[in-house]
């Protein structure tokens, strides 16, 4: 697999960090030596799989300070069906933050409270 809990070639130190409707990793990547963020996208139903291509065609347009950027693209294939080549999983490898969206948008309630 592109993402495990071991290490797998040039991502390195793979820590899950958690996600909503996907799996999100923190990993070093071994030749610049940062961090990165490595998103799975789910894609196991028709509309988990548009949602998937949805936001890979977001973020490969979107440019702002406030949104991660988006490094790489990632498909597993399924090796031992050579007569198919069929898509299992695709990762996206992000910019890593310390924070994720929604932990900003409950602080920005709490200091509009105020």
């Amino acid at each position: 697999a592109v993402v495990s809990t071991q290490s797998t070639g040039r991502y390195t130190d793979l820590k899950r960090l958690g996600g909503t409707n996907s799996v999100v990793f923190s990993a070093l990547d071994a030749p610049s030596k940062h961090r990165v963020a490595i998103k799975r996208l789910t894609a196991a139903t028709d509309q988990q799989c548009r949602a998937a291509i949805r936001e890979i065609r977001i973020l490969r347009h979107l440019e702002h300070d406030n949104i991660v950027d988006m490094f790489e693209i990632l498909g597993l294939v399924d090796r031992e069906r050579s007569d198919r080549k069929e898509l299992l999983a695709v990762y996206l490898v992000l910019e890593h933050s310390d924070t994720d969206l929604q932990l900003v948008l409950k602080n920005q309630t709490q200091y509009s409270e105020h």
